[in-house]
């Protein structure tokens, strides 16, 4: 079937400037931020033929204000030097931690602690390691969703027992989104009360990339991306805006919570051609761009869109940018910043031989291994703008809807987790 030919995209301004403005792994879950997990959807859709010109380094540049330095005045800037509450774990015993749970996995036993509270939610065993964990939607419901092996659980908000689900041992399952995608083959699922409940394909040659709320949302090569309510089957076109009028996509790198993110090149690039291409954001309500930055494919050709937990921050190559706005946050390279997965709005880094928390325009001096910053809730209420997706999630760890504040999760040492109050 040949590919329809998309709208006359609106235009802008060539090249102009952006905006100002998972879920914490750590060493355990490394091999979730590739494949379906932070997806990549190139590899699916295909990559045109190589051999443009170069687009100038001066396109789209981006001013940013000056990083300061500082030593962190506590373990983690903004937040007390006494702990909330402090938890003992075997020295051997993985921990991650979302704004739903602490998972603390030790040999063949899961622990859940309340990240409030450092209460236990939910004890039980477990069958092989841990391979994601991360803060979603189900059926409209807030919960913590976790799997290992062929088994995949999740903790509703307010409840003490998991849901258990059993997955086919071929699937792939993409978090890019709000709900999670689940591809099986050429079939697509997501995660119900009742189990795993079939979802609309899209129509051939469109690939699926993830799930916000209960819209699906996929995408032709060349465009355009295409929202469907999953129930309905109902369905909206979103062409994109183009940076510039001589500019085709060469990459899909992501879709999810409101946005997509696209790389764009001169007729002929490819995503390993070596040339200057622009790195565009645009809005899933409109199409429109909500930033733009030139760059080259050696520092984002194949780099990950990595979504921080608490999906405040993602990282793509040496760019840390707001999942909120879409907008740049800030420049690594200009820096000397190599940044790691972001910790709700605080962002790991190296600064030379140097570890810092980097928060708003200032670098602390900090080797504190912070596991997640809680209790910021999502700021994306409607994220595909289809007026049906979920309210904002409320505060971290919750059993139940009531304030309880926010809090840094920090693994102090190999024998305890330690969580810290935010300063009033």
């Amino acid at each position: 079937m040949p590919e329809p030919a998309p709208a006359k995209p609106r235009r802008r301004g060539a090249f102009s400037g952006l905006t100002v403005p998972t879920v914490v792994l750590a060493g355990l879950l490394v091999a979730a931020c590739v494949a379906w997990f932070v997806p990549n959807v190139r590899e699916f859709i295909g990559a045109p033929e190589s051999g443009p010109e170069s687009i100038p380094a001066e396109a789209g540049a981006v001013t940013q204000d000056a990083l300061e330095a500082a030593d962190s005045p506590a373990a983690v800037p903004g937040f007390s030097e006494s702990p909330a509450w402090e938890a003992e774990v075997p020295q051997t015993a993985s921990v991650t931690a979302t704004d739903r749970g602490v998972l603390v996995v030790d040999g063949n036993t899961l622990r859940v602690l309340d990240p409030a509270t450092g209460g236990l939610r939910y004890e039980g065993p477990i069958d092989g390691a841990l391979s994601f964990a991360v803060d979603t939607t189900i059926d409209g419901e807030h919960a913590l969703l976790w799997r290992y092996g062929n088994t995949a659980q999740a903790l509703f908000d307010g409840e003490t027992t998991p849901v258990d689900y059993e997955l086919p041992p071929d699937v792939r399952i993409s978090s890019a989104g709000t709900s999670v995608l689940v591809k099986q083959g050429n079939s697509l699922k997501t995660f119900a009360r009742g189990g795993l409940a079939d979802i609309p394909t899209p129509e051939p040659g469109a690939t699926p990339m993830a799930i916000d709320g209960d819209h699906l949302i996929s995408a032709q090569w060349a465009g355009p991306v295409t929202v469907t309510q999953i129930h309905s089957n109902e369905s909206r076109r979103v062409d994109l805006e183009q940076p510039a009028e001589n500019l085709e996509i060469i990459r899909w790198v992501t879709a999810g919570y409101g946005k997509v993110v696209t790389l764009w090149g001169e007729p002929g690039a490819s995503a390993n051609s070596g040339h200057r291409v622009q790195l565009v954001v645009h809005s899933l309500t409109d199409g429109r761009i909500t930033s733009q930055l030139s760059t080259s494919t050696d520092a984002v050709g194949d780099a990950n869109w990595v979504r921080g937990q608490g999906y405040r921050l993602a990282v793509i190559g040496p760019y840390l940018y707001s999942m909120e706005t879409g907008a740049l946050v800030r420049n690594g390279d200009e820096d000397g910043l190599q940044f790691s997965e972001p910790r709700g709005n605080v962002a790991p880094a190296v600064r030379g031989d140097t570890a810092v928390l980097v928060v708003g325009d200032t670098a602390y001096t900090s080797g504190t291994n912070v596991l997640a910053v809680t209790g910021e809730g999502s700021p994306l209420a409607d994220p595909a703008g289809t007026g049906s997706a979920p309210e904002a999630v409320p505060s971290a760890g919750a059993p139940g809807s009531e304030e309880v504040g926010s809090f840094a999760i920090v693994r102090r040492s190999a024998d305890r987790v330690t969580a810290f109050a935010a300063e009033q």
